[in-house]
């Protein structure tokens, strides 16, 4: 945190948490990733002004991912049974040996077992119409001699790709697909009991993920709420950059004026007016001055949003997106 010249403290909370802290004696708090700028009183003399919005944006947006849609695919079984996914030993079958306990819990002593264990895990995702799609894994996820089948076809045509990591392997889905319900079935020989499926696959393509799972094509002109984040708009994982856009016409030209947001997005946001890019806001004040120069009569602002891996690796999603309502005002003295 910092003292700023009108006696506000502006604070940053760098913590994956919500924050709780205590400024003179008055309660603050801030979300994880969030920053503010708070005041214990007002400052001497000060009078807050309410500038009056010039242009208020829709909170209906052109959207343009930058990227593929992801859906990580964590709900599997073993032998019909859900299962989380973990080294077999944690299973517990016969033949682990005898086990040791360490900080981590217990772990096998001999790492070999006495005999192989097929290990056979299933999977399912639904489609509203066939797409294409990437089925991609973590090398590491898959430990002893495996092979993946969907809707009983095998793949064999897989490919080293860095999607979100320098280990991902790839493989492309079209044929083997149909609407409705599809099978992912991993057969998996293991020969050591930290053999086994150890995590999640992951789908991805233009698609939408909708209420129901489902995932539904990706139409070529698509909107976004503002004011609502991407996980709860078809996007529960996915990880990248966003392109908001939307135009608007303004009656009188000639003057500077104020693009401010009602709440800090989800990460970093970059903001574009008629093509021409201004900057980026990283924190409070969500506001940036226009230079009249820039402005016409029509004009389209842009703004890309970006969020971190998060969303990509983990199954419950955080709030991602703009998150905000956004205006033109009019422009105060100070910059």
């Amino acid at each position: 945190m910092a003292k700023r010249k009108d006696g506000g403290w502006f604070c940053v909370n760098l913590e994956d948490t919500p924050a709780v802290f205590t400024l003179e004696g008055t309660r603050h708090s801030l979300e994880a990733g969030a920053s503010g700028v708070f005041h214990t009183e007002e400052p001497t003399g000060s009078v807050v002004l309410q500038r009056p919005a010039v242009h208020q944006f829709s909170d209906q947006w052109n959207a343009h991912p930058a990227g593929d849609n992801c859906l990580i695919l964590d709900d599997w079984s073993l032998r019909g049974s859900p299962v989380e996914l973990a080294p077999l030993y944690e299973l517990k079958p016969e033949g682990i040996g005898v086990m040791g306990e360490t900080v981590f819990g217990p772990v096998p002593l001999q790492r070999q077992l006495t005999t192989t264990h097929t290990l056979v895990y299933e999977a399912t995702f639904s489609l509203r119409q066939v797409m294409p799609l990437a089925l991609v894994i973590e090398k590491g996820n898959l430990a002893g001699t495996w092979q993946i089948e969907c809707n009983g076809q095998p793949l064999n045509n897989w490919r080293d790709t860095e999607r979100y990591d320098l280990y991902n392997r790839e493989h492309a889905l079209y044929e083997e697909l149909r609407p409705g319900e599809n099978r992912l079935r991993v057969s998996l020989i293991a020969e050591n009991a930290t053999d086994g499926m150890l995590g999640p696959c992951r789908l991805f393509g233009q698609f939408l993920v909708e209420e129901d799972a489902s995932l539904s094509c990706l139409p070529p002109s698509w909107k976004l709420a503002g004011t609502k984040g991407w996980e709860r708009q078809g996007f529960p994982h996915y990880s990248g950059i966003i392109r908001y856009s939307q135009a608007f016409r303004l009656e009188h030209v000639g003057r500077d004026l104020w693009l401010e947001l009602s709440n800090p997005p989800s990460n970093f946001l970059s903001v574009s007016i008629n093509g021409h890019r201004l900057s980026s806001l990283f924190w409070a004040p969500w506001r940036l001055r226009i230079d009249d120069r820039l402005l016409q009569e029509n004009n389209v602002l842009a703004l890309e949003v970006s969020n971190t891996l998060h969303n990509m690796i983990y199954p419950d999603p955080r709030p991602s997106g703009l998150l905000a309502t956004v205006a033109l005002k009019e422009p105060s003295d100070s910059r």
